[in-house]
């Protein structure tokens, strides 16, 4: 995986709708569409659904949960859908790791960097899952935290979209032997 990737445009901004499986009273999930940190989206168990369509197909590269409660082993699962009304999703991750740098059993010590997600900064995870870019109207994110010690999932963003990422282009200068 490349070491840079940028996402310039957060495509949950322009979701025409975001739903959740779970709500928790005044933290709703409308919540993880501010850039306020302490307005919160908090789900009421370990485990939830957040759902986003679109008129418009969007670009999805990748899906992320900036400043959540997730712990060490949470799973999370996309899946974007080419029509909201499909069955069959044109990208499906499967069920992986949310903070897959704070798994630390599944390191290659000496050969991976520590991540942000170790917990960096205080006790803050950031999930995140990267996909191949596709076009989607609708995204189903599936969270499961059966780990989680506070007994809720709850995060404060939801980042989704297609991102930028350098390409390494080795140049080469050879010279022309000429036979004499």
């Amino acid at each position: 995986m490349p070491s840079l990737r940028l996402l310039y445009s957060n495509a949950a901004d322009r979701a025409t709708t975001l739903t959740a499986s779970t709500e928790a009273g005044t933290l709703v999930v409308e919540n993880l569409l501010t850039d306020i940190k302490a307005e919160k989206w908090r789900a009421t168990t370990t485990s939830a659904t957040l759902t986003l369509e679109w008129t418009t197909a969007e670009i999805i590269g990748v899906v992320a949960l900036p400043f959540c409660n997730l712990s060490t082993f949470a799973t999370i699962r996309v899946r974007g859908y080419t029509n909201t009304a499909d069955v069959v999703a044109a990208v499906d991750t499967g069920t992986v790791y949310a903070c897959p740098n704070t798994v630390f059993d599944t390191m290659e010590w000496g050969m991976q960097p520590l991540g942000e997600a170790a917990g960096t900064y205080s006790e803050v995870t950031y999930a995140n899952v990267w996909v191949q870019p596709t076009n989607c109207k609708k995204i189903v994110i599936d969270i499961v935290d059966t780990d989680n010690e506070d007994l809720y999932i709850e995060a404060s963003k939801l980042v989704l979209g297609t991102y930028w990422e350098p390409v390494l282009q080795v140049l080469c200068k050879c010279k022309q032997l000429k036979r004499v």
